[in-house]
């Protein structure tokens, strides 16, 4: 089977497919599923999932009625691809949310500083990372999601700060009544 062929193929499969498009050898769905249709160098023919967490393929002939086709993509590739897909989406949503918290975080941070985000290229381990930086201070966010500050001090404001700090302390060990 060539190109032209398999692409032919995947059109005439394409209505027992609801809700996927045919594009050249893949079917795609408005959820970002895609299913690609392949034969190898060997002819071996395959299906495969593509966009989820984990590879999912099975091999498929295509010399089978339409039907039998879809019925064992159906069965055999489609709830393990569908499930691993949706959690994959899932979790790279989570992800994007944290990291949109984080920018406003520390857009917050340089706005207090009256600082500007900038971007460290292998700091600390990481390979990328953003930070808030001043004149006299940078704000890192650790791997536990504490901040980490970084002061440029003259010897007297350095010994304000610390007298500031040493106060801070103080007021932690006072109890507190609650009402």
């Amino acid at each position: 089977m060539k190109t032209e062929q398999l692409n032919e193929f995947v059109k005439k499969i394409e209505p027992f497919f609801l809700g996927y498009t045919a594009e050249e050898n893949r079917l795609k769905n408005s959820n970002g599923m895609e299913l690609i249709f392949r034969i190898d160098w060997k002819n071996k023919t395959t299906v495969s999932g593509l966009n989820a967490k984990h590879r999912h393929s099975i091999g498929c002939s295509f010399d089978k009625p339409l039907e039998k086709i879809f019925k064992d993509i159906r069965r055999r590739l489609i709830p393990a691809y569908h499930a691993d897909f949706f959690e994959n989406k899932r979790e790279k949503m989570e992800q994007a949310e944290a990291e949109h918290s984080n920018s406003q975080k520390l857009k917050a941070l340089a706005s207090v500083i009256e600082g500007q985000i900038e971007r460290h290229y292998g700091h600390r381990g990481s390979a990328n990372i953003e930070y808030v930086h001043s004149e006299s201070a940078s704000i890192y966010q650790t791997y536990q999601g504490n901040y980490e500050f970084n002061i440029v001090l003259e010897y007297i404001d350095a010994m304000r700060l610390a007298k500031i700090l040493k106060d801070l302390e103080f007021l932690k060990k006072i109890p507190t009544t609650e009402n």
